[in-house]
């Protein structure tokens, strides 16, 4: 039988055919953000600036609107929103050429370790010079994303001076590591669950400064890391 394309895999399909010559992926991203409201990528958005951009999300498009008209369930690889009251991009004075800072987002859209941030950070400097603070904060924001990820965070979200740090599914955190960690972690720890019935974990921030935010979500999402893999005590 015919398969008959969803209105967004038409969509898809249309923007590609219009944008067909290679180096359009600017126009693609923006026609995406369109067609699917504009998500949390890395982090820097919430500030107005565009974070994805590049031949790398043409070639996702077309896989999924293909896998959408063959009948095939299209895998979404979950993303952690984080949302952090910190001012994350790359300035115009630091990077001045559009077209540069543009390929730079896209490659940091699809980082995924330790490592490759650490390749980005030396590349900044040996091309732009010392990285300014908003730039800084961008790579920590990825770093943020990747650990969240591991732990199975799916949303961290900053209301004034508390940070909420929402799961995905359940970490299989037992009360007595909970209490554990709230115990040895620096700032007031509180949890709950969500209306899903999912576990959300609450900081309470002693300072607002960037700094004092960004460490306080990377140890927080680290100590998780160590408790995870840290196996329960027998019973006597």
């Amino acid at each position: 039988p015919q398969k008959v394309l969803t209105e967004e895999a038409e969509k898809r399909l249309s923007t590609i055919r219009e944008f067909t010559e290679f180096g359009s992926g600017f126009k693609i991203a923006l026609r995406d953000l369109e067609i699917r409201g504009a998500g949390n990528l890395i982090g820097a958005e919430q500030h107005g600036h565009l974070a994805a951009v590049g031949f790398n999300l043409y070639v996702r498009m077309l896989k999924e609107a293909v896998q959408e008209l063959r009948g095939e369930k299209v895998e979404e690889i979950p993303v952690p929103v984080v949302d952090l009251q910190v001012k994350a991009l790359l300035p115009d004075e630091y990077i001045v050429d559009k077209q540069t800072k543009a390929v730079l987002y896209q490659r940091m859209t699809v980082i995924s370790s330790e490592e490759e941030i650490s390749d980005i950070l030396d590349e900044l400097v040996d091309r732009f010079g010392t990285p300014p603070p908003e730039a800084e904060n961008l790579l920590e924001i990825i770093r943020i994303k990747i650990r969240a990820k591991e732990v199975l965070v799916e949303q961290i979200v900053q209301q004034k001076q508390y940070i909420t740090l929402k799961f995905a599914s359940d970490p299989g955190l037992s009360g007595e590591k909970l209490m554990e960690m709230a115990s040895r972690f620096a700032n007031p720890l509180s949890f709950s669950t969500s209306e899903q019935g999912k576990l959300q974990l609450k900081i309470r921030l002693r300072s607002l400064g960037r700094e004092g935010i960004l460490k306080s979500v990377i140890k927080i999402l680290d100590m998780l890391k160590e408790y995870l893999e840290k196996p329960e005590k027998l019973p006597q």
